[in-house]
């Protein structure tokens, strides 16, 4: 699932922002930001409604991880 949130939504994304945006910069920052890592939000709204809090933490900790690797990977392929 990691892999689709920061790989797939990018590149699902990108001709969608060509289409809308013309200027380059624009469309660099969309697709960077949808391919970030999971926002620790996530952990903090599971925390207040108690419910499933170590997958929550652990989805925040793999895609930030993961992120080192395909953050790099999305602006060389994808933007470059």
């Amino acid at each position: 699932m990691a892999g689709i949130k920061l790989l797939v939504y990018p590149l699902l994304c990108l001709p969608i922002a060509l289409f809308l945006f013309p200027d380059p910069v624009i469309v660099g920052s969309i697709v960077l930001s949808i391919g970030m890592p999971t926002a620790s939000m996530v952990v903090m709204f599971s925390e207040q409604y108690q419910k499933e809090v170590k997958t929550a933490s652990s989805g925040v900790i793999l895609t930030t991880v993961c992120s080192l690797i395909t953050i790099p990977l999305v602006y060389i392929f994808f933007l470059n």
